[in-house]
């Protein structure tokens, strides 16, 4: 499998959620599969900002928004010789409050031994983003 995908379900709203997941620099706060982020450089549309991640176990990895659309979510990518990593954050509005649909997919001719190789860190990091994410979007803004 070289996709992984990770929903959860949150009474939070839309607007909430994007408030959490836009604001990058403080995600280690709500997740420990973050240590830090680090704005590198902010496109005025949010398209082709670029980031350092890093992330426990990982080493520090530079990322590139592709898709950034407030309320709704957005895709970053990072590349490396033979693989190219695009994660999405999406935000999915219902009636009980939202599903947040997190993915992230490994491409490349190398993408299917680091995906076999990565897959449980992978799967891990991504359910502690799913629940940190809704963890912080449900408590009342400060």
């Amino acid at each position: 499998m070289r996709e992984f995908v990770e929903r959860i379900s949150t009474a939070a709203a839309p607007e909430r959620i994007w408030a959490v997941l836009a604001d990058l620099e403080h995600w280690p706060q709500w997740t420990d599969s973050v240590s830090r982020i680090s704005t590198l450089e902010w496109a005025t549309t949010g398209v082709g900002s670029r980031f350092l991640v890093e992330q426990p176990k990982l080493k520090p990895t530079e990322y590139t928004t592709t898709e950034w659309q407030p309320g709704s979510g957005f895709s970053w990518e990072s590349s490396t010789p033979g693989a190219r990593v695009v994660a999405s954050h999406r935000i999915e509005p219902c009636d009980a409050g939202c599903e947040v649909v997190l993915s992230l997919r490994f491409e490349g001719w190398l993408s299917l031994p680091v995906a076999l190789f990565a897959g449980g860190l992978v799967r891990r990091y991504m359910r502690m983003e799913a629940l940190g994410l809704k963890a912080r979007s449900e408590q009342p803004a400060q």
